[in-house]
């Protein structure tokens, strides 16, 4: 989930690191060893609610959201969901990954945040980060 505001109250200090931890085998690998890992930057999907489509590219689509944060606070986000077909392609779900663990260790004010992803069956994976408010798309020019 993405957003266009930095909420530093919203998120305590230990949500800035990324730590992952193995889940499932790699295909044709041993257990333990794949590139799907499970997050500590899990989002349930009750907490967020997908809206318009803002765009859409080779992985997945982007959507508008509202994620209900752990504050209690609704928040703004834009939500990238993968494509069913991508899912079955290994190295996919492995840049998927690294663009997961990636965004969610960078912490600048002139980024946006990743403040996590959502892993439902079957498969249906969404990111979730920061999203530029619409009222103000100066934001995006002046960054």
């Amino acid at each position: 989930v993405f957003s266009g505001k930095r909420l530093e109250a919203e998120f305590p200090a230990h949500h800035s690191q990324s730590t992952f931890r193995k889940t499932s085998p790699a295909p044709g690998g041993p257990a333990g060893e794949g590139p799907l890992q499970s997050l500590t930057c899990l989002i349930g999907e009750k907490d967020l609610r997908l809206l318009e489509k803002l765009g859409d590219g080779s992985f997945g689509v982007v959507r508008r959201g509202e994620w209900d944060a752990p504050s209690g606070k609704t928040v703004s986000v834009a939500v990238k969901c993968l494509k069913p077909d991508v899912l079955s392609q290994p190295e996919a779900m492995d840049d998927f990954i690294r663009e997961v663990n990636a965004m969610h260790s960078l912490d600048h004010r002139n980024l946006i945040r990743l403040y996590g992803v959502v892993l439902t069956p079957p498969m249906k994976m969404a990111s979730v980060s920061q999203i530029a408010s619409r009222e103000r798309p100066e934001k995006l020019q002046d960054s």
